[in-house]
Protein backbone atom coordinates (compact mmCIF):
# COMPACT_ATOMS: atom_id res chain seq x y z
CA UNK A 1 0.00 0.00 0.00
CA UNK A 2 1.12 3.69 -0.81
CA UNK A 3 0.70 6.42 2.32
CA UNK A 4 -0.78 9.60 1.29
CA UNK A 5 -1.97 12.26 3.10
CA UNK A 6 -5.61 11.59 4.00
CA UNK A 7 -7.45 11.41 7.16
CA UNK A 8 -10.00 8.72 7.93
CA UNK A 9 -12.80 8.80 10.57
CA UNK A 10 -12.65 6.26 13.36
CA UNK A 11 -16.09 6.62 15.52
CA UNK A 12 -16.99 10.13 13.86
CA UNK A 13 -13.49 11.47 15.00
CA UNK A 14 -10.03 12.18 12.89
CA UNK A 15 -7.74 9.49 14.11
CA UNK A 16 -4.79 10.17 11.37
CA UNK A 17 -3.33 8.83 7.91
CA UNK A 18 -5.10 6.58 5.74
CA UNK A 19 -3.59 4.05 3.22
CA UNK A 20 -4.45 4.32 -0.08
CA UNK A 21 -5.18 0.78 -1.49
CA UNK A 22 -3.44 -0.96 -4.28
CA UNK A 23 -6.53 -3.00 -5.53
CA UNK A 24 -8.08 0.53 -6.19
CA UNK A 25 -7.51 1.51 -10.07
CA UNK A 26 -7.01 5.36 -9.35
CA UNK A 27 -3.16 6.78 -8.89
CA UNK A 28 -3.48 9.67 -6.15
CA UNK A 29 -1.05 11.79 -7.61
CA UNK A 30 -2.86 12.30 -10.92
CA UNK A 31 -6.40 13.21 -9.28
CA UNK A 32 -6.89 16.90 -10.56
CA UNK A 33 -10.25 16.69 -7.99
CA UNK A 34 -10.08 15.88 -4.56
CA UNK A 35 -11.46 12.94 -3.28
CA UNK A 36 -12.24 10.39 -0.90
CA UNK A 37 -14.01 6.93 -0.02
CA UNK A 38 -14.64 5.21 2.64
CA UNK A 39 -14.07 1.97 4.14
CA UNK A 40 -14.66 -0.02 7.03
CA UNK A 41 -12.59 -2.11 9.72
CA UNK A 42 -13.82 -4.44 12.14
CA UNK A 43 -12.99 -5.31 15.72
CA UNK A 44 -10.91 -7.99 14.36
CA UNK A 45 -9.05 -5.31 12.23
CA UNK A 46 -10.21 -6.91 8.87
CA UNK A 47 -10.75 -4.15 6.38
CA UNK A 48 -14.05 -4.07 4.47
CA UNK A 49 -14.34 -2.89 0.71
CA UNK A 50 -14.37 0.68 0.02
CA UNK A 51 -17.76 2.58 -0.60
CA UNK A 52 -17.53 4.78 -4.35
CA UNK A 53 -15.21 7.49 -4.89
CA UNK A 54 -16.49 10.94 -4.02
CA UNK A 55 -14.77 14.11 -5.15
CA UNK A 56 -15.24 17.58 -3.26
CA UNK A 57 -14.23 21.31 -3.62
CA UNK A 58 -11.94 23.14 -1.39
CA UNK A 59 -13.60 26.61 -0.85
CA UNK A 60 -12.23 29.36 1.66
CA UNK A 61 -13.51 29.98 4.85
CA UNK A 62 -15.96 33.01 4.69
CA UNK A 63 -14.16 35.93 6.11
CA UNK A 64 -14.53 37.06 9.43
CA UNK A 65 -16.26 40.55 10.01
CA UNK A 66 -14.42 43.64 11.27
CA UNK A 67 -17.16 45.94 13.60
CA UNK A 68 -17.85 49.31 13.51
CA UNK A 69 -17.63 52.05 16.13
CA UNK A 70 -20.72 51.23 18.03
CA UNK A 71 -23.76 54.08 17.95
CA UNK A 72 -24.67 54.83 21.45
CA UNK A 73 -28.28 56.20 21.44
CA UNK A 74 -30.06 57.27 24.51
CA UNK A 75 -32.15 53.60 24.84
CA UNK A 76 -30.08 51.76 22.27
CA UNK A 77 -26.62 50.81 21.08
CA UNK A 78 -26.50 49.59 17.50
CA UNK A 79 -23.40 47.54 16.78
CA UNK A 80 -22.55 47.38 12.88
CA UNK A 81 -20.33 45.37 10.96
CA UNK A 82 -18.51 45.03 7.81
CA UNK A 83 -21.43 43.02 5.37
CA UNK A 84 -20.83 39.87 3.35
CA UNK A 85 -22.27 38.56 0.05
CA UNK A 86 -26.00 38.61 -0.32
CA UNK A 87 -27.14 35.12 1.61
CA UNK A 88 -24.74 34.98 3.88
CA UNK A 89 -25.90 34.74 7.87
CA UNK A 90 -23.90 36.25 10.57
CA UNK A 91 -23.12 34.96 14.64
CA UNK A 92 -22.72 37.94 16.78
CA UNK A 93 -21.74 37.08 20.49
CA UNK A 94 -21.21 39.91 23.46
CA UNK A 95 -19.80 39.29 26.48
CA UNK A 96 -18.45 41.45 29.40
CA UNK A 97 -15.21 38.84 29.59
CA UNK A 98 -12.59 38.69 27.02
CA UNK A 99 -12.48 34.81 26.69
CA UNK A 100 -16.03 34.61 26.26
CA UNK A 101 -17.04 32.42 28.71
CA UNK A 102 -20.28 34.18 29.42
CA UNK A 103 -22.66 35.36 27.10
CA UNK A 104 -24.92 38.12 27.40
CA UNK A 105 -25.46 38.07 23.54
CA UNK A 106 -25.25 34.79 21.07
CA UNK A 107 -27.23 35.60 18.12
CA UNK A 108 -27.55 34.04 14.46
CA UNK A 109 -28.28 37.28 12.28
CA UNK A 110 -29.49 37.86 8.83
CA UNK A 111 -28.07 41.65 8.32
CA UNK A 112 -24.82 42.98 8.89
CA UNK A 113 -26.03 44.96 12.63
CA UNK A 114 -27.80 44.40 16.06
CA UNK A 115 -29.38 46.99 18.23
CA UNK A 116 -29.48 46.14 21.15
CA UNK A 117 -31.29 48.03 24.49
CA UNK A 118 -28.74 50.18 26.30
CA UNK A 119 -26.01 48.70 28.05
CA UNK A 120 -24.89 49.58 31.61
CA UNK A 121 -21.22 51.82 31.58
CA UNK A 122 -18.44 49.30 31.58
CA UNK A 123 -16.28 47.33 28.93
CA UNK A 124 -17.71 44.54 26.65
CA UNK A 125 -15.75 42.86 24.06
CA UNK A 126 -17.92 41.10 20.85
CA UNK A 127 -16.94 38.82 17.99
CA UNK A 128 -18.89 38.36 14.87
CA UNK A 129 -18.29 35.07 12.00
CA UNK A 130 -20.51 34.97 8.73
CA UNK A 131 -21.82 31.85 7.90
CA UNK A 132 -22.28 30.95 4.20
CA UNK A 133 -25.85 30.15 2.56
CA UNK A 134 -24.78 26.26 2.66
CA UNK A 135 -24.28 26.58 6.50
CA UNK A 136 -20.30 26.74 6.78
CA UNK A 137 -19.20 29.06 9.03
CA UNK A 138 -16.11 30.58 9.06
CA UNK A 139 -13.98 31.56 12.21
CA UNK A 140 -14.69 34.43 14.07
CA UNK A 141 -12.99 37.23 13.71
CA UNK A 142 -10.75 38.65 16.68
CA UNK A 143 -13.00 39.82 19.92
CA UNK A 144 -13.14 43.73 19.85
CA UNK A 145 -13.10 45.86 23.22
CA UNK A 146 -16.12 48.57 23.45
CA UNK A 147 -16.42 50.99 26.19
CA UNK A 148 -19.95 51.79 27.25
CA UNK A 149 -20.27 55.24 29.01
CA UNK A 150 -22.11 56.12 31.98
CA UNK A 151 -25.53 57.99 30.83
CA UNK A 152 -25.19 60.52 33.05
CA UNK A 153 -22.35 62.04 34.32
CA UNK A 154 -23.85 62.92 37.70
CA UNK A 155 -20.09 63.83 39.31
CA UNK A 156 -20.43 66.49 37.05
CA UNK A 157 -24.02 67.56 37.93
CA UNK A 158 -23.49 67.41 41.42
CA UNK A 159 -19.85 68.79 42.14
CA UNK A 160 -20.61 72.64 40.95
CA UNK A 161 -23.75 72.30 43.22
CA UNK A 162 -21.60 71.14 45.88
CA UNK A 163 -18.66 73.86 45.15
CA UNK A 164 -21.94 76.88 44.95
CA UNK A 165 -22.85 75.66 48.75
CA UNK A 166 -19.48 76.47 49.79
CA UNK A 167 -18.85 79.29 48.68
CA UNK A 168 -22.10 81.17 50.54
Amino acid sequence: MQTVRVSHVENARVTGQAQWPTDHHVDPTRMSVPSWWVATRDDSGEMGPYGDLRGFILRPAPESPVAEEPEIQENTIVLRWSAGVPGQQYRFQLSRDWRFETLLVNSTLTEPQITLPRLESGFYYLRIKTIDVDGYAGPFGPGQRIQIQPAIYWPFIVAPIIVMLLLL
